[in-house]
Order: C-alpha cells, then structure tokens, then sequence
C-alpha cells in the first residue's frame, strides 16, 4: 500500500492550524500582555489589558475609529469620496 499524502488544506484551515501552533508556542508571552495593569482613558479604573476594549464598548460606548477615514459625501446627485 502506498504511502498516504497529505491532502490539501483550504486556507482556513492552514490559518486555524497555524493559529493554534502560533498561540501554543507563545503561550507565556501573551498571557503577560494580556495580564498587564492598564488604566481606562475614561474613567481612570484599573484593570487587565484584556478587559480594556470590552470595558471601553460597555461602559463608554467607544466605537473603534478606521485609521484611514472614508468619507462618501454627496453633492449634486454625485457621491464623492474623500481620504481626510
């Protein structure tokens, strides 16, 4: 019997499996990052660097801003797009 190859992966599957090696190999490094005191712009709590986007989005309604702003502005029937 021949021996068996691989089959193919689509590329979410390679992302979710390089994910998961990606993740296992770093572990420690981002467990600190995740666990490190940080203080909300808002309010001055303290808590995990974890909990700070979800805090932000409860309690502040913060909404994350693109960093490159599309405006689609309309004059004149025409809609017009400007980078500011």
């Amino acid at each position: 019997m021949p021996k068996k190859k691989y089959p193919q992966l689509t590329a979410e599957e390679y992302n979710t499996a390089y994910m998961k090696v990606y993740y296992f190999l770093n572990r420690d490094r981002l467990l600190e990052k995740a666990k490190r005191p940080v203080n909300c712009p808002s309010c001055n709590k303290k808590m995990p660097y974890s909990s700070l986007s979800y805090h932000l989005r409860k309690c502040h309604n913060h909404v994350k801003q693109p960093k490159i702003k599309n405006n689609l502005v309309k004059e004149d029937g025409t809609f017009k797009l400007t980078f500011d």
